[in-house]
């Protein structure tokens, strides 16, 4: 992936541009930001190849540690939803939307 586009639009600045909803609760920190990440890039919100704040900048931004940002984007990552190099702002990676309703589905003949 180019990380390196130079596109502006390409690159998120902090937590208000990532257009997600995050209810950080004390104790469940980790968990609420990875599933609101998750959701947004599942929704679409956060396209594929979009670059996210760094750890420290979204950290600050949300007013909350570091570590809770790290272990978020780790579990993305782990899950396939990030792609997290050292040093370097994690990226959006390629990852298939939710499947689709039922009730779009055709009816079984």
């Amino acid at each position: 992936m180019d990380r390196a586009s130079g596109n502006p639009l390409d690159e998120a600045r902090n937590a208000r541009e990532l257009l997600v909803q995050v209810d950080l609760r004390r104790g469940r920190l980790r968990r609420s930001l990875a599933e609101a990440l998750r959701v947004a890039i599942q929704d679409g919100r956060l396209p594929s190849g979009m670059v996210l704040p760094s750890s420290r900048r979204l950290a600050e931004d949300l007013g909350v540690s570091r570590g809770v940002v790290s272990d978020s984007f780790d579990l993305l990552a782990s899950e396939g939803y990030l792609e997290v190099r050292p040093r370097t702002a994690p990226v959006v990676a390629a990852v298939a939307g939710p499947p689709a309703a039922a009730a779009e589905r055709p009816p079984p003949s």
